[in-house]
């Protein structure tokens, strides 16, 4: 029920079905008034020609003449007439056979069509009119009835009721397509929107274009109001970082040199605690000036292996402990939905770690999956317990003292990597040392 296009389309389809029961129901009453109509028509015509060729002679009662329609004369053959006169013989029509037509007042007049057994037993539709008729001087009372096969209007009304029903369904097919057309056509213009904020997300536009219906235009201006603002109050939170880092750098400086001067006054103890603490307060400023450089709404398309490519030659030319084979395998036309910087300095701090700790063997790795980027890191190194990840995640962690760097490096990705809706996960490699797995989302308009 929270889909637009479901909620339209059931309502759609309810009242359409609502609407077309009704015309059935209406359509099916009146055309079943209009054949019990017509019955009664030719019922009253029969009674009326009954009483007109009635004769009451010295002989009794007679007809001058019988109706003309032949199926009066065949037994059972759907049509009947009965006239009677009390103590007088019975008149009727040769269909009727040995069967009489039974007087109910509910037969009177030409209003009331009575269903009746027939001479077949089959229900039959009779009509009766009470006559009075002239004879030696006084009036004679008679009964004329006449009746039809019930049948023949059930079938009647058969016909119709399936001709209704196969139009009904046509027109219920109609409705429905019109509708789904209609809904699909006006729901449009939020598809439209959608891909565009979603090429926002991305990097392939900086705004949103209202040029669509006049209902959605106010939305979007809202939306791009909305992305202006976003951008400037990023601007200036990432300007305050930068200011207030590069405002503590003079005063850690001077706090840095008074430790120096301790220990040479052979103060070591205090001298040690005060460079502790400096070398802390660097490493979370240093944190926080790239989480500020971090530009994940300025996204653009960058094809992964390219900027691979160009930080492993970089690797290349750097000094190791040991010689390092470099192997990597990234396909071709996958471009993430990152800023360039941002995706370069994540990859490279990775493969910067690898290359202090790997013992003579690092392997990257690339594969689609879905709408992500695996990008994998291995080395041959003595890797780390799975106890220890989360520390290696940690602000400034380093579980190797000795080796270079403030140990930034790996939380700095993996800071830059939930910036842009990733994730980066540490595993055991299969060649000994640390696997280190980053998923980047892929670019929509990346070339194929």
């Amino acid at each position: 029920m929270r889909s637009l296009w479901f909620r339209l389309s059931a309502a759609a389809a309810l009242f359409v079905s609502l609407a077309l029961i009704f015309v059935w129901f209406s359509l099916s009453r009146l055309f079943e008034n209009h054949v019990m109509a017509q019955y009664e028509r030719e019922l009253v015509s029969v009674i009326d020609t009954l009483a007109a060729n009635l004769d009451s002679g010295g002989s009794g009662l007679k007809l001058a003449s019988e109706p003309a329609d032949p199926r009066f004369s065949i037994p059972a053959g759907g049509r009947y007439w009965q006239v009677w006169l009390k103590g007088a013989p019975l008149l009727r029509s040769r269909s009727l056979w040995d069967t009489e037509i039974k007087y109910s007042e509910q037969q009177e007049g030409y209003d009331h069509l009575t269903a009746i057994p027939g001479p077949s037993g089959a229900p039959i539709l009779a009509l009766s009119q009470k006559l009075s008729i002239e004879a030696s001087n006084e009036a004679l009372d008679v009964i004329v009835t006449a009746a039809a096969d019930k049948a023949d209007l059930d079938a009647a009304l058969a016909r119709f009721s399936q001709s209704l029903v196969t139009m009904l369904a046509l027109t219920a097919i109609l409705l429905l397509s019109a509708l789904g057309l209609q809904v699909f056509f006006g729901l449009r213009p939020l598809e439209e929107l959608r891909d565009a904020v979603a090429r926002v997300r991305t990097g392939d536009a900086s705004r949103i274009d209202d040029t669509g219906p006049s209902e959605v235009r106010p939305l979007v201006s809202e939306i791009n109001t909305l992305l202006l603002g976003e951008r400037a109050a990023v601007e200036r939170a990432k300007a305050r970082a930068s200011d207030l880092a590069h405002g503590l750098k003079t005063p850690l400086t001077i706090l840095g040199q008074i430790g120096e001067t301790l220990t040479g006054e052979h103060q070591a103890e205090a001298a040690e605690q005060i460079l502790d603490q400096v070398s802390t307060i660097r490493s979370r400023i240093d944190r926080q000036l790239a989480l500020s450089r971090i530009s994940a709404t300025g996204k653009e398309s960058v094809e992964a292996k390219g900027i691979v490519d160009k930080l492993l030659n970089a690797m290349r030319q750097m000094p190791s402990p040991q010689p390092i084979t470099w192997q990597a395998a990234v396909p071709p036309r996958l471009a993430v939905a990152v800023d360039t910087s941002d995706f370069a300095e994540a990859v490279g701090n990775v493969l910067d770690n690898a290359r202090l700790h790997a013992k003579s063997d690092i392997r990257v790795t690339g594969a689609e999956d879905g709408t992500i980027l695996c990008l994998t890191v291995e080395d041959d190194g003595t890797g780390i317990e799975a106890s220890d990840y989360g520390r290696v995640l940690a602000r400034g962690q380093r579980l190797d003292e000795s080796s270079e760097g403030t140990g930034l490096g790996l939380a700095i990705t993996s800071d830059i990597l939930r910036a842009y809706g990733g994730a980066l996960s540490l595993d055991r490699a299969a060649i000994g040392g640390l696997k280190v797995t980053m998923q980047w989302p892929l670019a929509r308009a990346a070339a194929r």
